[in-house]
């Protein structure tokens, strides 16, 4: 699964409030596909924050964004707003 389609695939299998431990038995056995080709379930995801109790299931989506691999996110150290870090000239179109 694709990190796009997060907020979908919960809305179809929890019901907020729900804890980690919820949401890991619940869908914690998905596994999101990086951009990069590589692979995690929601359950390892999951796992690299603390406990905690979500209201929606937009705050699940966004704890499961805000932890994912580095894979998963664009150019590591590009800023489109600053000089290129490392002598490099890539731009972005």
């Amino acid at each position: 699964m694709r990190l796009q389609q997060i907020v979908a695939v919960l809305a179809d299998h929890i019901e907020p409030p729900v804890t980690d431990d919820d949401v890991a038995e619940a869908v914690g056995h998905l596994v999101l596909e990086s951009p990069r080709g590589t692979e995690e379930t929601v359950a390892e995801v999951l796992a690299r924050q603390g406990d905690e109790t979500f209201g929606s299931v937009e705050e699940v989506a966004d704890a499961v964004r805000a932890n994912v691999a580095w894979e998963f996110v664009g150019r590591r150290r590009y800023d489109d707003r600053a000089p290129n870090v490392g002598g490099r000239d890539d731009e972005s179109f």
